[in-house]
């Protein structure tokens, strides 16, 4: 009875450990960063490509975006869900007013779009989240848009 009971406690203890391990990826530090550098990519307009940190910040005079916070991937989550991928939140602030408009958080591989207020006002409609290195803290992403 004794081995049992000692049994369970070490099962229900170590039941985090149960989960599918998966590989740690760490991407390697980009070279094509161009900052705030409008061109076309497949007739897509992009804004520019991006490397920050956490609490880091870039804008364009206009727009801020700050890294709030990189999130690592859940070891336990089901595939194919967000949680399963490292993602990151992004706070997007009006720089004539300091006013915050919004803040998303964004998959690792994919992205989304941004806020209508964001989308109409800079005219920034889309994040791409290129790669994020947990052990690193950054995250590399490109801003999708027009030129306005």
């Amino acid at each position: 009875m004794k081995h049992t009971i000692l049994f369970l406690i070490i099962m229900v203890l170590n039941a985090g450990c149960l989960c599918q391990k998966k590989e740690i990826n760490y991407p390697p530090y980009p070279q094509n960063v161009t900052g705030w550098k409008y061109h076309k990519e497949n007739g897509v307009g992009v804004l520019g490509y991006f490397i920050l940190k956490k609490g880091e910040s870039t804008n364009n005079g206009k727009v801020e975006i700050t890294v709030v916070e990189i999130i690592p991937a859940e070891a336990c989550a089901d595939l194919g869900t967000a949680r399963a991928k490292n993602r990151v939140t992004l706070e997007f602030i009006r720089m004539s007013d300091n006013k915050s408009l919004c803040v998303g958080t964004y998959i690792e591989d994919g992205g989304g779009n941004t806020c209508d207020e964001v989308s109409e006002e800079f005219w920034i409609n889309g994040i791409g989240v290129r790669g994020i290195n947990i052990k690193d803290q950054w995250v590399h992403f490109m801003l999708g848009g027009a030129e306005k």
